[in-house]
């Protein structure tokens, strides 16, 4: 074993668990001998060595790597663009539709019918507890494949990978929209429905006007996180040839080879607009909480 993964081993398997160890004691209440806070500073100088460490090989110690990364970039910007934008579209595209879905699903599941609630829970269940990359195959290979008892096999069955992949991803969100909708309905004080029926407003009416657009404030930081999963997740649909950003990558890495060069690049993509949503996620919640 090198001494470069001796201090590696080391730092995980000692300094990082003795760190951890001794923050843990310091948050616990009770006395202390004189020599621990010099102790507790030494696990954490330990900690941040290794963290500079790791900075320092990630980037002087892998500058080559960086320059072919960036090389790749200038030469394919074009195109991994291309495939940048259709990851956008798509995202966008699939969640407001399932904002649509998940909204009727959201009010089917709270509401005062057992036979609506049934319904709409064991599409949720479904969706949610069937793996993506599934209905995906199912939607692009095994529908198509259908043979209906009257019609036989609708062309309509036949679906490009783009709208495959759109209908796939809206159908697969929808569920989780709809559980999320479905929280901020149960938030809101039910005092309001009853308002809103004294005022001569049906119970219809009472959901759709009075409780959904106070429950879509209150679900707006989860709404937030199921977008950036989402955005995540279209990665899935290149399994079925639609052309978005790590199809784009890997099609070039094809040709040329520069495989981890192409999947850093693309790493870091993904990175540019999963974590401004995970921020303003954050930002949301907090906002939220104060308010309420």
């Amino acid at each position: 074993m090198g001494l470069t993964a001796l201090l590696i081993w080391g730092y995980f398997l000692v300094a990082l668990p003795f760190w951890v160890a001794l923050e843990v004691v310091a948050n616990r209440p009770g006395r202390r001998p004189s020599w621990f806070p010099s102790l507790l500073w030494a696990g954490r100088a330990l900690a941040l060595a290794g963290v500079a460490w790791a900075a320092f090989g990630a980037t002087y110690g892998a500058r080559s790597f960086w320059d072919d990364v960036w090389v790749q970039l200038k030469d394919n910007y074009p195109a991994l663009l291309r495939g940048y934008r259709m990851t956008i579209i798509l995202t966008i595209l699939s969640f407001a539709l399932a904002m649509a879905l998940g909204g009727v699903l959201a009010l089917l599941r709270t509401a005062e019918w057992h036979v609506l609630r049934v319904f709409s829970g064991a599409y949720i269940e479904w969706f949610r507890n069937t793996p993506l990359l599934v209905q995906l195959f199912f939607l692009f290979f095994a529908l198509p494949k259908l043979t209906l008892p009257i019609y036989g096999r609708p062309d309509w069955f036949l679906l490009s990978p783009f709208k495959a992949g759109l209908i796939g991803l809206t159908m697969y969100t929808a569920a989780y929209t709809a559980e999320a909708l479905r929280s901020g309905l149960l938030a809101v004080d039910k005092g309001q429905t009853e308002a809103a029926r004294s005022l001569g407003l049906n119970y219809v009416q009472a959901r759709v006007y009075v409780v959904a657009p106070q429950a879509l404030r209150i679900s707006v930081p989860l709404l937030t996180s199921i977008f950036s999963a989402l955005f995540r997740n279209s990665a899935l649909v290149s399994a079925i040839g639609v052309k978005e950003l790590l199809q784009t990558a890997d099609n070039i890495q094809q040709n040329n080879f520069q495989t981890f060069e192409l999947f850093a690049l693309a790493g870091v993509l993904y990175l540019s607009l999963t974590l401004p949503l995970a921020y303003a996620s954050n930002r949301l919640e907090r906002r939220v909480a104060r308010s309420r």
